[in-house]
């Protein structure tokens, strides 16, 4: 009986563990994504001022 417990409790910490692998490894790959976003964003912004400082001349 307590044995089986301990079994049961070790198999729900090593699929814990597995889904805090995935779900740590799915956050860094979004931030990576939103860094990306950023910059492209930034270069956009800076296009655009271009753009409207050039028909404003």
């Amino acid at each position: 009986e307590e044995r089986l417990l301990a079994e049961q409790a070790k198999s729900e910490v090593v699929s814990l563990r597995k889904h805090y692998s995935e779900a740590d490894s799915t956050i860094h790959r979004l931030h990576s994504e939103a860094k990306v976003l950023q910059n492209e964003n930034e270069i956009l912004r800076e296009k655009a001022k271009q753009v409207h400082h050039n028909f404003q001349q």
